[in-house]
């Protein structure tokens, strides 16, 4: 003991795989679980408790109306959509439905439902008010009536000559239908016009909306190709009556409606969904994989179906849409391995430019992190799941992914499913997560978690896996409505969904499993590392926590094992404890443990007792 050296570790760097076990620094871990990092060091992961009890998730995403508590849209294995305010009722049923996308604009959801890949055939854009269930966004013209227009008694301002009528619908999320239920008046002038036979609508329906045409030379029954321009106080603001005067001079009709007669009355499906500058944006159609729909600015329902759609290179072979993110004033659209950015120019999309970004780096649906309900971008960067790597895209992607360090781990990725791969991100605390399908599984089998809290780069992060008793299918980080504080929160697959929970020491009253396993001493990198046999007597901790620290090492082949006695953790902190063994190698690696319930282990200071023996390995 008196000829030992003590290897002393005082930083610790999280995860290192990439490349084989020499190369992994002094500071790095060839292996680690269930693990945060502190200021001085590491500590097992807080626990995790219920949050939602359901029969099955496949996917939960956020949705906020402000003012109210934050709450979660949650689908489970058979298609059904729910509001976590009601786990009882569905708000939406599509039997298909394996996954989907949501963007809340105005206090509202606009959901997509897709497979991971492509908008689910035949389907629509719905939209969710936080009431009652979804309905299909937008909305379709008027039906089952005729207007009825007659000159009035009463004396007015409407001219002599022909005029056009219709109506439109306004819904309970002020999108403007179509206008129907056509009827042409020829007015005797000067007089007001009774308008009558208007048509109430579906329950979504708030009022009804007139419009009429200026005077037509001669009428030949064609309604639809006119200008139409709604008429000044010809709004009736409910659902129920059925008959309106209104009087105008055409000079008074300045407002144009034409743009209603050319909108969609459903949006196709997609497999992403965004907001960009106050456009709804929808891409990956199973039809037309390579559109974009965009809507009016302000206006999310109304998306013209003439002009309102962007095309993102259809030559690119066997690649549609797959996401699409605001990034400063660009929308950057994803496809699987390529990158577009196109620019709004205030006129239709269909005016737009895409323009290629990148050849190489794309993503899936739900691989760009999201930041609660703010966004994407987070120091003016965003994080992107690449099949290469996890890259942050700054206007272009940085040529160093974040996740180099464990490039071995990303690498094992099942690429078939990398559509599964799903990032949030916690801005407050600096942690990202990545929940990703490894080693041949098709869906989310390991959370990666990543902290940048000494810097949002490659060289910085750390990164330790999350395991959990039951695989997490879905990954959300949301938003505590009384502290306001960001929670990573879990679903799965064979039910519930769970959040993490500073004051448990279990998951939902099972064993955290963590360890950390150090590098191999004496480092290959070091400068002086003498080669040979050493002896290796012992370990100090810097150490505190409740339970038996289990402890074991071997040598850098693993063809030697060896475990030494359990260190019994006491809360107290700042506590150095030594365990000695007798161990002879050429390396070797401490992994320390904690695998049983209720336990746990804060660590700040490693050494590891050594000396050189001799140089002759034989």
């Amino acid at each position: 003991m008196r000829d030992h050296e003590v290897k002393r570790i005082t930083r610790f760097r999280g995860l290192h795989l990439n490349g084989e076990e020499e190369v992994c620094p002094l500071d790095f871990s060839l292996s680690c679980s269930n693990l945060e990092f502190t200021k001085r060091g590491f500590r097992t992961r807080i626990g995790s408790t219920l949050d939602y009890s359901i029969a099955s998730v496949r996917r939960a995403a956020i949705f906020r109306i402000p003012g109210q508590a934050q709450r979660l849209l949650i689908l489970n294995s058979v298609g059904e959509l729910f509001d976590s305010t009601n786990l009882g009722v569905p708000i939406l049923t599509i039997g298909a439905m394996t996954d989907f996308s949501v963007v809340v604009m105005y206090g509202r959801a606009y959901i997509t439902p897709h497979d991971g890949k492509v908008g689910l055939p035949g389907e629509i854009v719905y939209v969710y008010t936080g009431a009652g269930t979804a309905r299909p966004a937008a909305g379709t013209s008027p039906t089952g009536f005729t207007l009825t227009a007659a000159n009035s008694p009463n004396s007015g301002k409407v001219e002599a000559g022909i005029h056009l009528i219709g109506v439109s619908y306004i819904t309970n999320t002020g999108f403007i239908t179509k206008p129907s239920g056509f009827v042409s008046i020829t007015n005797i002038g000067a007089r007001k016009l009774d308008i009558s036979n208007i048509g109430t609508g579906p329950a979504y329906v708030v009022a009804r909306v007139l419009v009429s045409t200026k005077i037509v030379a001669s009428f030949n029954g064609d309604f639809i190709n006119q200008t139409y321009y709604l008429i000044p106080g010809g709004q009736i603001d409910n659902n129920v009556s059925t008959t309106l005067t209104v009087d105008y001079y055409d000079a008074d009709l300045v407002q144009d409606a034409s743009f209603l007669l050319e909108q969609l009355e459903e949006i196709p499906a997609g497999v992403c969904i965004t907001n960009y500058n106050s456009r709804l944006c929808v891409g990956g159609s199973d039809a037309e994989q390579s559109t974009v729909w965009i809507s009016k600015k302000g206006d999310p329902e109304s998306v013209d179906a003439a002009e309102g759609f962007l095309e993102v290179n259809p030559g690119d072979a066997g690649a549609g849409v797959r996401n699409m993110y605001t990034y400063r004033t660009q929308l950057i659209i994803n496809k699987s391995q390529r990158t577009y950015y196109t620019v709004d120019n205030d006129q239709n999309a269909v005016f737009w430019k895409p323009d290629n970004l990148d050849a190489s780096h794309g993503s899936e649906c739900h691989g760009v992190g999201k930041i609660l309900d703010f966004g994407e971008t987070i120091e003016d960067k965003t994080i992107v799941a690449t099949r290469s790597g996890l890259r942050l895209f700054n206007g272009t992607y940085a040529t160093i992914p974040l996740t180099v360090n464990i490039d071995d781990l990303w690498s094992r990725i099942n690429k078939k499913y990398f559509h599964t791969v799903e990032v949030a991100v916690d801005s407050e605390h600096s942690m990202i997560y990545v929940n990703a399908p490894i080693d041949g599984q098709t869906s989310p089998s390991v959370v990666l978690v990543g902290d940048f809290k000494e810097g949002l780069d490659s060289e910085n992060i750390k990164w330790c896996p999350w395991s959990f008793p039951i695989s997490a299918q879905t990954i959300v980080v949301d938003e505590t409505f009384a502290t306001e504080e960001p929670v990573l929160k879990i679903g799965a697959y064979t039910g519930n969904i769970y959040k993490m929970d500073p004051t448990a020491t279990s998951d939902f009253g099972y064993a955290i499993d963590n360890f950390y396993q150090f590098a191999l001493i004496p480092s290959d990198l070091a400068e002086d590392t003498e080669e040979g046999i050493y002896h290796f007597a012992g370990v100090i901790l810097n150490i505190n926590g409740a339970g038996d620290l289990l402890i074991s090492g071997r040598n850098q082949n693993a063809a030697s094992l060896f475990t030494a006695t359990p260190i019994t953790l006491s809360i107290v902190k700042g506590i150095d404890e030594a365990r000695l063994f007798d161990f002879t190698g050429q390396k070797c690696s401490i992994l320390i443990r904690m695998a049983s319930i209720n336990e746990y282990m804060i660590v700040s200071k490693f050494g590891l007792l050594t000396t050189w023996l001799w140089a002759d390995h034989a």
